[in-house]
């Protein structure tokens, strides 16, 4: 892989999800009615991000092992 610039390596996993809809997969993975409500105005650190901010670039070592074949998944897949 070589050596990082500046002692960082940027990493990321295959896939990408939209934090809401990743969550409310999850939720219902384990049975739980709890509704999820994305707010677009919703703050990090102090900052509205914007839809790809927190995703890997295309220079990125993106892993192999995707969150359905995660160890300890629920029995469902989810």
């Amino acid at each position: 892989m070589g050596s990082p610039l500046n002692g960082r390596v940027e990493v990321g996993g295959p896939e990408q999800f939209r934090m809401d809809e990743f969550f409310r997969d999850v939720l219902a993975g384990w049975n739980d009615r709890r509704s999820v409500v994305a707010d677009p105005h919703a703050r990090y650190f102090g900052t509205e991000l914007g839809e790809r901010t927190l995703v890997p670039d295309g220079g990125a070592a993106l892993g192999q092992i995707r969150y359905r074949d995660w160890p300890g998944r629920t029995a469902t897949g989810k």
